[in-house]
């Protein structure tokens, strides 16, 4: 954080910034784990461009369901 306060990014940038870095690998986890279980139950994502957009809706719906539910239960041990 220093070196981004360094070059003059505004703190709250900088925090926004190393928070998000935080949770990516957390969120690619999750997503391999929710395209898992889509393949386990079936889900066929083909290979058309229509298809490939409809299987990352089908991804991310979940995905954002199941973070912002991760960040409530979060907030419940604090």
């Amino acid at each position: 954080m220093k070196v981004l306060l360094g070059i003059h990014i505004p703190s709250t940038m900088s925090l926004m910034f190393l928070i998000a870095l935080r949770f990516i690998s957390s969120l690619q986890v999750e997503g391999q784990r929710i395209h898992e279980a889509q393949l386990a139950r079936g889900y066929n994502p083909g290979k058309g461009h229509r298809e490939k957009v409809r299987s990352v809706k089908l991804l991310l719906e979940p995905l954002v369901v199941n973070s912002h539910g991760l960040r409530y239960s979060a907030l419940q041990w604090t």
